[in-house]
C-alpha cells in the first residue's frame, strides 16, 4: 500500500528550484541529508529513489535519524503523520510508545543514533547544557519546516514562523552545496531602527557563540503583515557585549529580509561554508599556481585539486584567470573587448563576493583609464526560465559593480553565444581565460590564430550592434536590464540607497578570507547613485 501521507507532506513544500511547484523527491532528499550531515551526500542511502521506496510504501519503517529529518523538513509532530508505522509484532509495542531497554527509554530523543556527532558539530544539536528556550533541536516536532531563502514572493517574511527560531534553507545550486541556517526571531518594534527585545545577557548565549553562522531577526506586526529584520550573530555579540538588563538589539531598517537580502545571504552562506570548509587544501592547491603562472596556454583538470568542493574549485579557477589576464594585458596594443560567461545569479555572485574579482577590476579599471572598455554578458531568456527573482537581482547588481569601474556592459540574449569561452581581445590578439562551466578547473590561452580572432570579433560585434540593454549612460543600461530581468526597477534603486548606508556585512558577514562584501557595497553604492527623478 503506497504511503500517500508521505508523499501529500512533501507535496506541500513549496519548491526552492521551480516555483509554484512541489518539493520533488530529490530536494526531499537533498534536505534531509543536509540536516544530517550538512551538505548533499553522494554517499548517504537517502536519496530520490529512497524517497520512492518510502512513498510507495515498499519502506515503512526509515531508520531512526531518517525520520527525524523528514519530521522537520516536513513540520510534522509525529512519524504517524508521516504515514510511518513500526511492526507492533516485531516490538510488542505500538509506535511511539516509550519502552524502558538497557537503561533509557527506547523511543525518546536521546541522540545516540550514529551521526549525531556530526549533527552535534553542525550545531544542529545542543552537544551539552540546558536547552535555550530560544533555541531548538534537530528533530523537535516543533520546530518549524526551513524557509526557502529564494521563495517566490517577498522573502522569508511570507512563509516563516513568528517568535520561533526556524530554519533558513540556503537551497543548492550550480555549485553551491545547499545549507541551512539557522534564524532565532524575538518581537521588535519599529522606532527609527528595528527595537528587538531579547533575553538578558543574549549577547553571551551559547547559540549565538557556536561556530557558525545564525542570525538574529526581529519580527514586527502590523495590520499589513509581519515584517522580519535580521543581523549577523557577530554583530548581535559584538552590540551586546556587556550590554545592561534590558538592553534591546537594534536593527537598521534596511536589514529586512526580502529577496535582495535574502539572495546575498543565500550566496555568502553557500560561498562561505564552502570555502571555510577546504580551507587548508585550496592554501596547498594555490601553492601548485606558480608553476602553471609562466605557461601561455594551460589547461587544469579537476583531478588537480580533487578533493576541493566544487565551490571552490570556482574560486581556484576564477582566480588563476584573473591572475592571467592581468599578466598579459601588456601583450594588448588597443582598448580590448571582455566577453564573461556568467549568465546566472550564481555565477555572478562571484563579482560581488569574491575579493580577488574585485582587485581584477581596480587593475582593468586603472589601466584603461578613461578608454572605455567594453564587456560582453551572453544572457539567454532560457537561462532566465525558473530563475527565482534574488538570483536575478544577483545578476543586476554584478553588471552594476562592472559599470562603476567604467567598464560599459553590454548583454546579448542570443543562444548560440553561450558556448564562447571567456576571452580579452583587441582583435590582433586574444586573451583566453574560461573557468565558468568549464570541463576542468581553468583553460587559459594567448592566441593570434586568425580564425579564433574573427570568432571573437563577430561574436563580440554582433552583440555590442544588438544588445538588450543598449544605452548612451550607464544608468539607462541598468534600468534595461532591470526590464529584461523582470525586475523592478525603481524599488530595487530604494532599496540600495537604505543598504548603501549601512553595508551588507551587518546581516551576511563572510568568514572566508576568500570573501568580502565589499564589492556588493560599491554596487548598492552605485545604483543608489541613480537620480530617481529622471524617472
Amino acid at each position: 500500500m503506497s504511503n500517500d501521507l508521505l508523499r501529500l507532506a512533501r507535496e506541500q513544500v513549496p519548491s526552492s528550484v521551480h516555483p509554484g511547484k512541489p518539493t520533488s523527491r530529490k530536494e526531499l532528499a537533498d534536505l534531509v541529508n543536509n540536516l544530517l550531515y550538512g551538505h548533499r551526500s553522494a554517499h548517504s542511502g537517502f536519496d530520490a529513489n529512497y524517497v520512492g521506496k518510502l512513498e510507495r510504501g515498499e519502506i515503512r519503517w526509515p531508520q531512526e535519524e531518517y525520520r527525524k529529518a523528514l519530521r522537520v523538513v516536513l513540520n510534522v509532530r509525529d512519524d504517524v503523520d508521516l504515514g510511518f508505522c513500526a511492526a507492533k509484532a516485531r516490538s510488542g509495542h505500538a509506535p511511539g510508545e516509550s519502552v524502558n531497554v538497557g537503561g533509557r527509554e527506547k523511543g525518546a530523543v536521546a541522540w545516540q543514533t550514529p551521526g549525531a556527532h556530526v549533527l552535534q558539530h553542525r550545531g544542529l544539536v545542543p552537544q551539552s547544557g540546558p536547552r535555550s528556550k530560544d533555541s531548538f533541536q534537530f528533530g523537535d516536532p516543533l520546530a518549524p519546516a526551513p524557509v526557502s531563502l529564494l521563495a517566490p514572493g517577498r522573502g522569508p517574511a511570507a512563509t516563516a514562523p513568528l517568535r520561533q527560531p526556524f530554519t533558513l534553507w540556503a537551497p543548492e545550486g550550480r555549485f553551491f552545496p545547499g545549507l541551512a541556517l539557522e534564524a532565532y526571531v524575538h518581537p521588535a518594534v519599529i522606532r527609527g531602527q528595528i527595537m528587538v527585545t531579547v533575553p538578558d545577557g543574549y549577547g553571551d548565549d551559547p547559540i549565538l557563540n557556536r561556530p557558525g553562522r545564525a542570525l538574529v531577526v526581529g519580527s514586527t506586526e502590523s495590520r499589513d503583515g509581519n515584517r522580519l529584520f535580521g543581523m549577523d550573530s557577530r554583530h548581535v555579540r559584538r552590540r551586546l557585549r556587556g550590554a545592561m538588563p534590558g538592553a534591546r538589539l537594534a536593527i537598521p531598517h534596511a536589514y529586512v529580509l526580502d529577496e535582495l537580502t535574502s539572495a546575498v545571504l543565500w550566496a555568502v552562506t553557500n560561498l562561505d561554508a564552502a570555502l571555510l570548509a577546504d580551507d587548508d587544501l585550496l592554501e596547498e592547491s594555490r601553492r601548485d599556481l606558480p608553476g602553471y603562472e609562466p605557461m601561455v596556454r594551460s589547461a587544469a583538470s579537476r583531478d588537480l585539486a580533487a578533493d576541493l568542493t566544487p565551490a571552490a574549485q570556482i574560486w581556484l579557477g576564477s582566480a588563476f584567470c584573473a591572475g592571467h589576464i592581468r599578466r598579459h594585458y601588456p601583450t594588448l596594443t588597443d582598448v580590448p573587448v571582455f566577453w564573461t560567461q556568467e549568465s546566472n545569479g550564481e555565477e555572478a555572485s562571484t563579482w560581488l563576493l569574491f575579493g580577488h574579482k574585485l582587485e581584477y577590476l581596480r587593475a582593468t579599471a586603472e589601466r584603461f583609464i578613461g578608454a572605455g572598455p567594453v564587456r560582453i554578458f551572453c544572457i539567454p531568456r532560457s537561462a532566465l526560465d525558473g530563475s527565482p527573482t534574488g538570483e536575478r537581482i544577483l545578476l543586476l547588481l554584478a553588471v552594476a559593480l562592472i559599470e562603476s569601474y567604467g567598464i560599459k556592459v553590454v548583454v546579448t540574449d542570443e543562444p548560440e553565444y553561450a558556448g564562447t569561452a571567456g576571452f580579452v581581445s583587441d582583435r590582433r590578439r586574444a586573451i583566453v581565460a574560461t573557468w565558468v562551466r568549464a570541463d576542468g578547473i581553468w583553460h587559459v590561452d594567448v592566441t593570434s590564430d586568425r580564425s579564433t580572432l574573427r570568432e571573437y570579433t563577430d561574436a563580440a560585434n554582433g552583440a555590442i550592434i544588438h544588445s538588450v540593454i543598449a544605452g548612451p549612460a550607464s544608468h539607462e543600461r541598468l534600468r534595461a536590464l532591470a526590464d529584461y530581468l523582470g525586475l523592478d526597477w525603481l524599488p530595487l534603486v530604494r532599496r540600495c540607497r537604505e543598504l548603501a548606508d549601512h553595508g551588507l556585512a551587518g546581516i551576511a558577514q563572510p568568514r572566508s578570507r576568500h570573501l568580502s562584501t565589499a564589492g556588493i557595497d560599491r554596487s548598492c553604492r552605485y545604483v543608489a547613485g541613480v537620480d530617481l527623478d529622471a524617472y
